[in-house]
């Protein structure tokens, strides 16, 4: 019985020793400024949030802070005023013994639109964003908090309105210029933790040298985008920027069979329209249109001027082949039968067979598993050649659901 007694206390004396090995945690428990709300302090994700009152206009706190016992030191001592921050979280330092943690303090508060001169915007080739510079003393929300910021604009003359979120919280907000605004003076406002500021400045829009959108451009809504794909016989809409109603419009189509030049037809300031005639051959073009005689540019993305490709094809409009590789998703021209061959698609969907055609007999690759999806709904799908071939060079199509693509802009070798 002795026995048994010492071994109970033996363990009691390991448990009572590994509690006291285990240090409390250090801790904020209160942080408070007067005449404001206590800040709300959340001890999983060590945050502390303060909510400034409206029209709060100082620029330091004097904060009052409450700490568990084992707190030797702090970065912010209680008592002591600090400067507001109204751009990033302040980091709160504590220190007891050997233990180190940190609080991350968020200072929220009224936001006030900068009262400044009219913001004029030139809508010209590469105009992307505008800014509205913000005052007011608070920690801006950021772009996962569940209330969202965003501009809502509204054309003074017509009354038609359009919203944009914002996309970088910093001061000043950044925010995507709608890529379907037309000329005119719009009013602002900004919504943001949930309220609605009016934007004392106008946004004053003028219309700058005449682009074409293209896919994969930075603006990426639906009305902005042109469908690069039309069947023959079809007409075809151009999307882009400033035309004018008074100039002569062009598009010319090139390709290593063909070209042809057809004319366009002005619709608005964001839309030209062009017939594609019923004889034109199925394939890739190049696309380049004019007006006044003179090449209108793509919109510029990293850089440079893209040049976009029309794709005119007899598969209900669906768009063809962007590129050609290996196994590895590599460019290649040259395969040896029961080769991995891959293909990206725009617009023609997931999977897909490989259609090769050479001395007029045709050969189809079986279904190809689907490898990954690009931006701008392009598809690339990897297929296994046949392991017998003969030699030669073929044409490159894509066969889906009885549906086959334009045929692909190069041809390949089989060896």
């Amino acid at each position: 019985m002795k026995a048994y007694a010492l071994i109970l206390l033996f363990w009691a004396a390991v448990f009572h020793g590994t509690l006291a090995q285990t240090p409390a945690p250090l801790q904020i428990t209160r942080f408070a400024v007067a005449g404001i709300d206590d800040g709300r302090i959340d001890q999983k994700t060590r945050t502390i949030s303060l909510t400034l009152p409206a029209g709060f206009s100082a620029t330091t706190l004097v904060p009052t802070i409450t700490t568990t016992p084992n707190v030797q030191q702090i970065s912010m001592v209680s008592g002591q005023p600090f400067e507001l921050s109204i751009q990033e979280p302040i980091t709160i330092q504590l220190s007891g013994g050997t233990a180190k943690t940190s609080y991350r303090l968020y200072i929220r508060g009224t936001l006030q639109p900068d009262l400044s001169d009219l913001l004029r915007v030139t809508i010209s080739e590469g105009t992307q964003f505008v800014t509205i510079p913000m005052k007011g003393n608070s920690t801006l929300p950021t772009a996962s908090d569940a209330k969202p910021s965003f501009i809502t604009i509204r054309n003074t003359v017509t009354g038609e309105t359009h919203q944009s979120p914002v996309i970088d919280h910093k001061n000043p907000y950044l925010w995507y210029l709608p890529c379907d605004l037309v000329s005119g003076v719009y009013e602002a406002t900004l919504t943001t933790q949930g309220q609605t500021f009016t934007v004392s400045r106008q946004v004053v829009v003028t219309a700058g040298k005449p682009f074409l959108y293209s896919p994969g451009y930075f603006w990426k809504a639906t009305s902005c985008r042109t469908d690069l794909t039309t069947t023959p016989g079809s007409p075809f809409v151009l999307k882009g920027r400033n035309f004018e109603a008074k100039a002569d419009y062009r598009l010319e189509l090139k390709n290593d069979f063909q070209s042809v030049t057809l004319p366009g037809t002005f619709a608005d300031e964001q839309t030209l329209t062009f017939q594609i005639p019923a004889t034109l051959a199925t394939g890739t073009y190049q696309l380049q249109a004019f007006a006044r005689n003179k090449p209108i540019p793509s919109a510029k993305e990293t850089g440079g001027n893209e040049r976009p490709q029309l794709i005119v094809g007899d598969y209900g409009g669906q768009a063809g082949i962007e590129s050609v590789g290996d196994g590895a998703f590599k460019e290649s021209a040259t395969f040896r039968p029961g080769d991995a061959i891959s293909f990206s698609c725009l617009g023609f969907g997931a999977g897909g067979a490989v259609k090769l055609v050479h001395a007029g007999a045709s050969y189809l690759t079986p279904e190809g598993t689907l490898k990954s999806q690009l931006p701008s709904m392009t598809y690339r799908t990897l297929c296994r050649l046949p392991d017998t071939l003969p030699q030669g060079t073929y044409e490159v199509y894509v066969v889906k659901n009885g549906k086959q693509s334009a045929r692909y802009r190069q041809k390949i070798t089989i060896q």
